[in-house]
């Protein structure tokens, strides 16, 4: 069973960084009715579904009958989540420069990195989005 190479990346990198819940939904959403790599599990209540099986990154199964959260969605809610992160970032940069004793350098830095990460991967993603777009605008009928 062949594994699409951006999911196995995924899953490389799963044990290196984490992920916030919007970006694991946007990474693994699979299209209503249709079980992912992860098997048949993707028809009962609380099963999940996504890449790399019981290690990898899975989102809950929307039960048969109930209307699952569109691809706007899911980009909504991950763009919002690069949002929040860039903001903590932020605040976290701010509290170090005013000299709060809790805030420490490593922390600065570490924020910093998450949000330069998440907002790479939101390019990457919106770049895959523009090019199935252009590849389907390109299609003869």
């Amino acid at each position: 069973m062949a594994i699409d190479p951006i999911a196995s990346r995924l899953v490389q990198m799963e044990s290196r960084i984490s992920l916030s819940p919007a970006a694991r939904a946007l990474a693994g959403q699979v299209p209503a009715g249709l079980s992912g790599p992860a098997g048949a599990a993707g028809s009962g209540a609380g099963a999940t579904t996504g890449v790399g099986g019981a290690g990898g990154i899975g989102v809950p199964a929307v039960p048969r009958g109930v209307d699952a959260p569109g691809f706007g969605d899911a980009l909504r809610q991950a763009l919002q989540s690069v949002n929040v992160i860039q903001e903590q970032a932020s605040n976290v940069a701010r509290d170090f420069q005013f000299g709060k004793p809790d805030v420490s350098l490593e922390d600065t830095v570490i924020a910093g990195q998450k949000a330069s990460i998440s907002f790479q991967a939101a390019v990457q993603i919106r770049n895959r989005v523009v090019q199935a777009y252009q590849e389907v605008m390109n299609m003869n009928v």
